[in-house]
């Protein structure tokens, strides 16, 4: 499956067919991963289907910002540091969020290697700093077994 000229891993492609990852199979071992993270995990996590992850990143690659606030909302502060917080949103695929007006996609970031992608998750801190873009596995594989 294809998606804006990006390859979904096999493995995930497997995964949604045999419904273990719409089903939430690997939801455990995920929320163990995020809790490293500031995110509040008493949300449901949507593990989206094929055509939701289409119609998702379609729609996040075609945003236009009005203004900073709003480009900073959804993408992420930038960050003058080696470790970029905000994403690309034409090389990204969503794949899962925290429900319906939550706001906190998550994506497979195709910037680092287009052939394994890593995980990146919006991340809304509490205490009032701007929303930041965090790697948080470094391939569908491990995301989905709860490692980095």
């Amino acid at each position: 499956m294809v998606i804006n000229h990006l390859h979904l891993p096999t493995e995930l492609i497997r995964d949604v067919k045999n419904g273990d990852w719409t089903e939430g199979q690997f939801d455990r071992q995920i929320r163990s991963l995020l809790e490293n993270y500031n995110i509040n995990l008493d949300l449901d996590i949507h593990y989206y289907d094929g055509a939701t992850m289409l119609s998702e990143t379609n729609a996040f690659s075609r945003i236009e910002f009005q203004d900073k606030e709003q480009f900073e909302l959804l993408l992420g502060a930038r960050s003058t540091k080696a470790e970029d917080r905000t994403i690309d949103p034409r090389r990204i695929i969503l794949i899962a969020d925290f429900g319906l007006g939550s706001d906190q996609p998550i994506g497979l970031d195709y910037r680092r290697n287009p052939d394994e992608p890593e995980v990146w998750c919006l991340i809304w801190p509490e205490n009032k700093q701007k929303n930041y873009w965090t790697r948080i596995a470094t391939s569908y594989g491990n995301f989905k077994r709860g490692k980095m």
